[in-house]
């Protein structure tokens, strides 16, 4: 692994782990909230019941609550520590799983990373989604959130420390995943309070 592609990553984590109780204090909903849960239901529109999905990324479990309130069977998983801990505390299993270094298991009807493939950078982003179309089944699906825009950026507000964010037009985003493995189903453009996401649900052709 690239020693800046570890270093970016695990700073951004050790913010993340520092400052979790201050992320999952602050209830604040941004403003794309109802349109994740509309992303969750197109992903559950095009599965089984009972399917089996990895989330990538829980920290507080709302989404993962989301999907099991729609009939599917959730596994739970963060790369931070306080995040598994949190989640184990409220009964919940939860593993401690980093999409870069650590094995995807499966097989997986479908993998939901919301807000977490932004942190990565573009070749480890390229790297996750080959791993992703490995761990999961013939007609598995990649759900998945980025932030809109141009470029990479350190971001120092809202929590205290650093957290490295990349961008993505939806013509370079297009491009990735065409040179990846998996079918492009859907791409929506939507508006946060701030910043413009690309919410994409990815399938096997």
């Amino acid at each position: 692994m690239d020693e800046h592609s570890a270093s970016a990553n695990d700073l951004t984590l050790r913010t993340y782990d520092e400052s979790a109780d201050l992320w999952l204090n602050d209830s604040r909903r941004s403003g794309s909230w109802f349109e994740v849960v509309s992303l969750i239901d197109a992903m559950v529109a095009n599965l089984r019941a009972h399917a089996l999905v990895l989330e990538i990324g829980s920290a507080s479990g709302e989404e993962a609550n989301v999907m099991e309130s729609r009939g599917l069977a959730v596994r739970r998983s963060d790369a931070t520590p306080a995040f598994v801990e949190a989640l184990r505390r409220a009964g919940h299993e939860a593993d401690q799983l980093n999409v870069i270094t650590d094995d995807l298991g499966g097989p997986w009807d479908a993998i939901f990373a919301n807000a977490v493939f932004l942190h990565l950078e573009r070749f480890d982003f390229a790297r996750v989604l080959e791993k992703s179309f490995d761990a999961t089944t013939g007609e598995g699906l990649l759900v998945f959130t980025l932030k809109e825009g141009a470029g990479a950026e350190w971001v120092t507000k809202k929590l205290n420390g650093p957290r490295h964010f990349t961008y993505w037009s939806e013509s370079d985003l297009v491009a990735v995943i065409d040179e990846s493995p998996w079918t492009l189903r859907s791409m929506r453009h939507v508006d946060g309070d701030v910043d413009q996401w690309l919410f994409c649900i990815c399938a096997k052709a």
